[in-house]
C-alpha cells in the first residue's frame, strides 16, 4: 500500500506541474482575453498546441497572430470578437500556417497595409476552414496561397466592403484543389472584386453578392480548371454612366487540361440599374454551361463567349477486377 500511495502521489505533482496549453488536449479550451489565462492572440498561438480549442471572449483585439498548431479550433460567440490590429509581418491579422484550422465566428477589419496582397486572413497551411465570420473593409478578405492539396471552405460568412486602395479582393485562392464557399454574403468593394479564384476546383453556392457602390465590379473571376456556380443571388443596383460589367468573369487556368468543366446553374440576378449587364462573360477555351438562371430588371446578356448546352456528365466506370 505505501508503494501505491506514493506512486498516486507522484502522478498527482505531475499532472498539476503540466502547462495549462497541455491540458487543452484533454478537452479543455485555451481562453483568451482581459483577466484569462491568455491576454494576447499571440501568447495564446504560441502555447497552442494540436488540436486544441482556441476562444476569445468579447471584445476588440488590436493585435495579429501567427498560428502554427495544426487541426486548431479558433473560434467566438458571431459578432462579439472583431480583430482590428497590425499585420504578422506586414502580411495578415491571421496568418495559418498549420493544417486543418478552423476560424468559427471571429470578425475582421481594417486589414490593410504596404503589400497588395495583405490580407485579415492569410492561408499558407494546407486547408482551412472560416465560418460564421464578418470581414469589414480589408484589402484582403482571405487569401490562400499556393499550396498542393489544400482545400479552403467559407461558410456563413459576410464579406462587407473593401479598404481604400487599389482593387480590394474579398476571397482570393491561388494555386490550390479547391475552393468551396457556401452561404456567404458578398457586398462587393469599390473598385474590387468579390471572389478571385485560381483554385483547380472552384464551388460557389447559395450565396448572395451584391455591388456596395457605382464603382463596384460585382465580378466572380474565375481561373480555375473547374467551376460550379449554382443558386447564387445576384444584384447590381448601382453603376457608373458607360461601364461596362459582367457578374461571372471566366479566364484560361495556367494549366488547362482536357475535361475542364464550368457549370453556371440555378442562379438569379437582378439587374437595377439603367444599363445592360453580362451574367457570364467567358474568356477562356472551355464552354460554359449554363442553365435556369433567372434575369430580372434591366436587360441582361446571359453569356459572351463560348458556351455549351447543360449535360450532366455520366457517372465513373469502374473496371472489373
Amino acid at each position: 500500500m505505501p508503494r501505491l500511495a506514493c506512486l498516486a502521489a507522484c502522478l498527482l505533482l505531475l499532472a498539476s506541474s503540466l502547462p495549462l496549453a497541455a491540458a487543452t488536449q484533454w478537452g479543455r479550451p485555451m481562453m483568451v482575453g482581459p483577466g484569462e489565462t491568455y491576454v494576447s492572440l499571440a501568447d495564446a498561438a504560441r502555447a497552442a498546441r494540436p488540436g486544441t480549442t482556441v476562444r476569445l471572449t468579447p471584445g476588440i483585439y488590436r493585435e495579429c497572430a501567427v498560428w502554427t498548431a495544426h487541426h486548431l479550433t479558433i473560434q467566438a460567440e458571431p459578432n462579439t470578437a472583431r480583430v482590428e490590429g497590425p499585420l504578422c509581418e506586414g502580411r495578415a491579422q491571421f496568418i495559418l500556417r498549420g493544417n486543418d484550422i478552423t476560424i468559427d465566428g471571429v470578425d475582421f477589419a481594417g486589414a490593410r497595409g504596404t503589400d497588395a496582397t495583405a490580407a485579415a486572413v492569410r492561408i499558407e497551411g494546407r486547408s482551412a476552414t472560416v465560418r460564421r465570420a464578418t470581414f469589414r473593409a480589408n484589402s484582403r478578405g482571405v487569401l490562400a496561397v499556393p499550396r498542393a492539396g489544400s482545400i479552403v471552405r467559407i461558410e456563413n460568412t459576410s464579406f462587407e466592403g473593401g479598404a481604400p486602395g487599389p482593387a480590394p479582393v474579398q476571397v482570393e485562392a491561388l494555386g490550390i484543389a479547391r475552393l468551396s464557399i457556401d452561404a456567404a454574403h458578398f457586398l462587393a468593394p469599390q473598385g474590387g472584386v468579390a471572389v478571385r479564384s485560381a483554385a483547380r476546383t472552384t464551388e460557389i453556392t447559395s450565396s448572395t453578392i451584391e455591388d456596395g457602390s457605382a464603382a463596384s465590379r460585382l465580378p466572380v473571376e474565375i481561373a480555375g480548371a473547374n467551376a460550379v456556380v449554382r443558386g447564387n443571388r445576384f444584384r447590381k443596383s448601382m453603376a457608373r454612366p458607360g461601364a461596362a460589367t459582367a457578374a461571372i468573369i471566366l479566364t484560361a487556368p495556367r494549366d488547362a487540361q482536357p475535361g475542364q468543366q464550368v457549370f453556371i446553374v440555378n442562379n438569379s440576378i437582378r439587374n437595377d440599374t439603367a444599363a445592360s449587364l453580362t451574367f457570364v462573360r467567358n474568356l477562356g477555351p472551355a464552354p460554359a454551361q449554363v442553365m435556369g438562371n433567372v434575369f430580372s430588371g434591366a436587360p441582361v446578356t446571359e453569356v459572351e463567349g463560348a458556351a455549351a448546352p447543360f449535360v450532366i456528365p455520366p457517372p465513373e466506370r469502374k473496371m472489373p477486377p
